[in-house]
């Protein structure tokens, strides 16, 4: 559908809506009397509404001379004039917008599939990088087992010697306490023997 029949379907269906509302409202039995002033004044706003929207499409049509229309939106930030645009896009359907979100679709599609295999690469290496390092870990925790045994056993080595020394060393002064009394003993003997020779 062209542009132009499209906006004259747009006009045809605004009118139509303003023609069935004005049709229910007169439609009404209201039997209050303060509600009935305010359909009347309702009615009246949405027959001057129609009015005046006629007016303004008779004007479009008479001044419409291309088949597409070029419509400009200014305004301050924020105002809403993307919300605007983005509405008549979905509003008209348009063809460009429509092959926008199949393309992006299909990227997003691929998107998905390389993050999956991505994801499925990271899972692998850190799979393999843990189980290297498990590896390692477990050799190293070996490695201590076999130095705190040495340790232990040198530790033990070490206590035995000590023992060793310490019973070696008492042994020592035994031995030089005994040679201590027994050259007392003998010194002794030998004055004794000094002065029975000399009395005698």
């Amino acid at each position: 559908m062209l542009e132009k029949e499209k906006f004259n379907k747009l006009y045809s269906e605004v009118a139509e809506g303003l023609n069935d509302t004005l049709a229910q409202l007169q439609g009404l039995r209201v039997e209050h009397e303060e509600s009935k002033q305010h359909v009347i004044g309702m009615m009246d706003k949405l027959e001057n509404i129609q009015k005046s929207f006629s007016n303004e499409i008779a004007v479009l049509q008479d001044n419409a001379e291309w088949d597409k229309f070029t419509i400009a939106f200014f305004g301050e930030t924020n105002a809403g004039k993307s919300t605007i645009i983005e509405s008549l896009r979905i509003m008209f359907d348009e063809e460009s917008r429509r092959e926008t979100i199949v393309h992006n679709q299909s990227k997003l599609g691929q998107f998905e599939t390389a993050l999956v295999e991505q994801t499925e690469v990271l899972k692998r290496k850190f799979s393999e990088a843990y189980g290297a390092l498990s590896d390692d870990l477990l050799s190293l925790r070996q490695d201590v087992t076999v130095f705190k045994q040495y340790m232990d056993s040198e530790k033990s080595k070490r206590l035995t010697a000590e023992a060793d020394n310490q019973a070696l060393r008492k042994q020592v002064g035994q031995l030089k306490a005994f040679s201590i009394a027994t050259s007392i003993a003998a010194i002794f003997a030998m004055i004794a023997i000094a002065w029975m020779m000399g009395g005698a």
